[in-house]
């Protein structure tokens, strides 16, 4: 299946005959999802909870009205403000949502701990590596508000 074409019906949101008409892509892990704000190494982000809504007060006024434009539902919010005016958008497939969860790359000291094994007491690069699984898919996109709205 191609990541353009309507996703799959239970991926649609909402439920019924007033549906987003969401590509495939929509419903892959945003940065929300994957990168949580205050992220819990414990109980790492789950792939099932992609189009679950977010906690309303995790979003800003100008994210809640780019989703209602983009999705028309307020409550699942991706985007992430970019100083000036803008934003970026990023979606991940199950591929590089997974390796991202299982490598603990979700969360600042996971990030760290991964940086530290592939680097060397001096700081050189030690030959480890990290390397996503070739089905792995991020599509990202950046933003600008146009005309000063």
């Amino acid at each position: 299946m191609g990541i353009s074409k309507k996703a799959p019906a239970n991926l649609q949101f909402p439920a019924g005959a007033n549906t987003t008409n969401n590509a495939v892509w929509e419903t892959w892990a945003d940065d929300q999802l994957t990168v949580p704000r205050q992220p819990d190494p414990a109980h790492p982000p789950k792939w099932e909870d992609r189009n679950k809504p977010l906690a309303p007060e995790s979003i800003t006024q100008l994210q809640l009205r780019l989703k209602v434009l983009r999705r028309g539902r307020a409550d699942l919010l991706p985007e992430a403000i970019i100083p000036g005016g803008g934003g970026e958008v990023v979606f991940r497939n199950k591929s590089s949502f997974d390796f991202i969860i299982t490598h603990n790359l979700f969360y600042q000291e996971g990030l760290a701990a991964a940086f530290t094994q592939g680097v060397n007491s001096g700081g050189f690069p030690s030959g480890v590596t990290l390397q996503f699984d070739p089905a792995a898919v991020e599509l990202k996109a950046v933003y600008r508000l146009l005309g000063g709205r």
